[in-house]
């Protein structure tokens, strides 16, 4: 699996956000390309089935702080809601790609902090 290839796995993913089998055979293919927190993060977007929303501006995460995530398919771990930036949170102008890129930054933060994914 070339660098090219997982590139073009997660363009994928953010362009069909909620089709868990490509999420799977993304992570696959990060974790073989030795990115294992980028793997994780994608297997639990699949499991939890998570997707970003569109408000009619841009895409957005949630939080379980002003939604039920059981409810909300947009809803993160607030350890990893909380590593977003503020102005990447509700991202009004920016792509799926954008959006998903600051997911996986802040994932990557959350896990740095000592966060452990359910």
């Amino acid at each position: 699996m070339t660098t090219t290839d997982l590139t073009a796995l997660l363009a994928a993913v953010a362009e069909e956000p909620a089709d868990s089998p490509v999420r799977m055979i993304a992570a696959d293919a990060a974790e073989d390309a030795g990115d294992a927190e980028l793997a994780s993060c994608l297997r639990w977007l699949a499991k939890n089935q998570r997707a970003p929303s569109h408000n009619g501006e841009g895409w957005e995460w949630g939080s379980a702080y002003f939604r039920d995530p059981a409810t909300y398919e947009e809803s993160l771990p607030d350890s990893v809601y909380d590593c977003i930036p503020w102005e990447e949170i509700f991202c009004q102008s920016s792509t799926k790609g954008g959006i998903f890129a600051a997911l996986y930054a802040a994932w990557r933060a959350a896990r740095a902090s000592g966060w452990k994914p359910e």
